[in-house]
């Protein structure tokens, strides 16, 4: 576990690092679809209620199951990993921000995040891959998959949480899209791939 945690703590100051250098990004996500999306200031809640969602499922199954920690942690550590690469070979940002903000405790805490993070390092969304991690960790875990109100309620908020990126205007519907698709195929490898050993004894 003190591995993984290392391993955790590297990407994060990978991503960290990418930030600090690259400033202004040399490729703009965008979509026509994204001028469609309207700009809802709220959605800066469940934006940041993703910190708590995904360090409470690390905690929780750090506590409760070392199989499902391991593979929560696995998905995150590659969803960095894959990203940060991306970020290094195309280094990409939005240029969608609304120049108005409305003066409001929402539209305040969406200038706030404006002004901590700058709108590079998009494509493909992190918050949208951890949170895909997130709720694949929870429905995956057989004490909580009996329990459906929990499994159906961790899906909304993950969708909720994906849809926050677009609404704050954080991020491109591109971004989400690439989240998406490579949050997928990490579902797929991590909790779908048959051990070796499972394969050989179903073939003979």
């Amino acid at each position: 576990m003190t591995f993984l945690f290392a391993l955790f703590g590297l990407v994060n100051l990978w991503f960290v690092l990418i930030e600090d250098e690259i400033r202004v990004p040399s490729h703009y996500m965008y979509s026509p679809f994204d001028d469609m999306i309207p700009f809802v200031p709220v959605f800066i809640v469940p934006y940041y209620i993703w910190f708590a969602y995904q360090a409470g499922a690390m905690l929780f199954f750090y506590i409760k199951s070392y199989d499902s920690f391991c593979k929560l942690m696995l998905f995150s550590i590659l969803s960095f990993t894959i990203a940060n690469t991306v970020y290094m070979l195309y280094p990409n940002g939005i240029f969608l921000r609304p120049t108005v903000l409305p003066d409001n405790i929402f539209g305040n805490w969406v200038a706030f995040t404006y002004l901590k993070d700058s709108p590079v390092n998009s494509a493909p969304s992190l918050h949208v891959l951890m949170s895909i991690a997130t709720h694949v960790s929870l429905a995956e875990y057989e004490p909580i998959r009996k329990r459906r109100w929990i499994v159906i309620s961790s899906f909304v908020l993950m969708v909720i949480i994906c849809m926050s990126t677009v609404f704050v205007k954080q991020h491109s519907i591109v971004d989400v899209i690439m989240g998406s698709g490579i949050g997928f195929l990490l579902f797929l490898i991590i909790y779908r791939r048959k051990p070796y050993a499972k394969s050989l004894a179903a073939e003979h």
